[in-house]
């Protein structure tokens, strides 16, 4: 799209004294998320001891003498709208899948064999992304990021909009990017968020947009506050 770029930021992990899911949204985890929900973005697991070794690539990293090495979260502004299938609340199957750009409206159908499809892209509100439900059944959709185009890359969902009604349609306006983390064992990458979560371990949010094309983040734990934090590297 006109406006595609990358950020990276690096995460890696010092003296953590339990282990640690981090969980990363493009939307904030709310009880009054109405419209689209978020969808756990990316996930990173660290172990105690400041070192991960849930990789075999970790490990032999760790034999080598290099520790705890940082992991990247790489995040490109490109877009897809996909068909997608639920099995309790996590995003098991991609079906179909139109790369989108801002102005652009598609629509999903189904073809003569019974195959979901999209329409070519019409031209639309400059400022929206928009995709209308035109397969004559309830659907689940999802706006993805692409780090490139398909079908060299598979979507990753961001945004997800439940049963979707015939021949209604679900969007996007132009915003900016906000990655926002969590800790939490209890999800996984893929999965739609329908409400807080609790409890609250860490507070982290970044506008992507205004971070450089690579930042270095550190995770930390206070056992006091019982509390994560993320702080940027000097």
């Amino acid at each position: 799209m006109s406006d595609t770029f990358t950020r990276t930021p690096m995460i890696t992990a010092v003296g953590l004294s339990l282990p640690a899911r981090l969980l990363f949204t493009l939307q904030e985890a709310r009880e009054d998320n109405f419209g689209s929900h978020p969808v756990v973005w990316q996930t990173l697991s660290f172990i105690p001891g400041s070192k991960f070794v849930l990789k075999a690539a970790m490990i032999y990293l760790q034999y080598c003498g290099i520790d705890n090495p940082p992991r990247p979260i790489i995040y490109v502004n490109r877009f897809a709208f996909s068909r997608v299938e639920l099995e309790n609340d996590v995003i098991v199957k991609t079906q179909s899948s139109q790369e989108v750009m801002y102005g652009w409206e598609v629509a999903i159908e189904k073809n003569d064999k019974g195959e979901y499809v999209f329409t070519a892209p019409a031209q639309g509100d400059s400022d929206v992304v928009r995709v209308r439900n035109k397969s004559g059944t309830l659907e689940h959709l999802t706006l993805s990021t692409l780090s490139n185009p398909i079908p060299e890359s598979e979507p990753s969902p961001i945004f997800y909009w439940d049963m979707v009604g015939t021949d209604s349609s679900v969007g996007l306006r132009r915003f900016s990017p906000t990655l926002y983390a969590y800790v939490s064992p209890l999800h996984q990458e893929n999965e739609v968020l329908k409400g807080k979560i609790e409890p609250q371990l860490i507070n982290w949010k970044q506008d992507l947009k205004a971070l450089p094309l690579v930042s270095s983040w550190t995770l930390t734990f206070n056992p006091t506050e019982q509390k994560f934090t993320l702080v940027r590297a000097a």
